[in-house]
């Protein structure tokens, strides 16, 4: 579950807020092709006007791994405002790729309908269809507890670059608490002509929370009863993963380093063992005891996976 809400004061003392709340579920993982539904409600109002309200679901078919991969998928939804409603329709696919700290994403989406707003700001009905294509792309760094980013991306309404218009946004993310962050950003918005929101100019710094723990600025170990991961230098990009589990017969990780393929370790009294060449930098892993669930170690922040799983958060050195 996610959620974002905003009010903010216009020009000749007119307010305006707007909210959004997504839910997702997603399938068994790992898997190297599964699904994902998501459910997005929305509203937006401003004074002296009646608020929209929207509400979509989204079915998608994910293939891959959180190294590479991607994803398409298409749903159905609708708008109110005042006394009309009409459907919409969406079709879209994206993909990403990470390497090390980085990760790069590309996305496309159609929409259309047969209701939008005019520009005096009036809900509308009309004989042709609606209908507009985003494209975009976003940039993602992340090690320890600092994270950058970009992304932006260009709207056509029609055909693809009949009267485009293009967006963009940069974020900066310290986590100074493994549940707390502070969060800079900067952008433009464009206007969605079937959910009324008018495009925006923004300077933002906010606090985000996560039920989830992260890394941080200064993280420190933490000694937690369950499997726990440690790497140690073994030479040359050569590293030695150790995992600690007090009972089991079979221990199994995958991870990026991995390329999301699950390897097999070797006991040793009560350790478990295996040697791999892992680059410097922060990395995403996740391990299996006795042919259970995939999880994160204990002793690692945990983060959801691109694919609706938990991993864990290793920094290499």
């Amino acid at each position: 579950m996610r959620s974002s809400f905003l009010t903010t004061l216009a020009p000749a003392e007119r307010w305006t807020g707007q909210g959004v709340v997504v839910g997702s579920i997603f399938g068994p993982s790992p898997a190297a092709t599964r699904w994902a539904v998501d459910a997005v409600g929305s509203a937006f109002g401003e004074t002296n006007d009646s608020p929209t309200l929207t509400g979509e679901v989204v079915a998608r078919a994910f293939a891959g791994t959180g190294r590479l991969g991607g994803a398409v998928g298409g749903g159905a939804g609708g708008t109110t405002h005042a006394a009309s409603s009409n459907l919409l329709y969406q079709v879209l696919g994206d993909g990403w790729w990470s390497a090390g700290d980085e990760r790069l994403s590309i996305s496309a989406a159609l929409t259309s309908t047969h209701a939008a707003f005019t520009d005096s700001s009036r809900f509308a009905l009309t004989l042709r269809p609606v209908s507009y294509t985003d494209l975009a792309a976003g940039w993602q760094h992340e090690r320890g507890g600092l994270s950058f980013g970009a992304s932006g991306g260009v709207r056509g309404q029609g055909s693809m670059f009949d009267g485009a218009d293009s967006w963009g946004s940069v974020e900066a993310t310290a986590w100074i608490a493994p549940r707390a962050a502070i969060v800079a950003s900067a952008g433009r918005t464009l206007a969605d002509v079937v959910r009324g929101v008018p495009s925006a100019r923004y300077l933002t710094v906010a606090v985000r929370i996560s039920n989830r723990p992260h890394l941080t600025l200064v993280s420190r170990p933490r000694e937690l009863a369950g499997p726990q991961l440690t790497i140690e230098s073994g030479g040359a990009s050569v590293r030695s993963i150790e995992i600690r589990v007090a009972t089991a017969v079979r221990v199994e990780l995958m991870a990026d380093f991995t390329d999301w393929t699950p390897v097999e370790l070797q006991r040793e009294g009560n350790v478990w063992r295996i040697d791999r060449a892992i680059p410097s930098g922060l990395h995403r892993v996740a391990i299996r005891i006795n042919g259970g669930e995939w999880t994160a170690p204990v002793n690692l922040p945990r983060i959801n996976d691109d694919l609706g799983g938990v991993v864990g958060l290793v920094s290499v050195p």
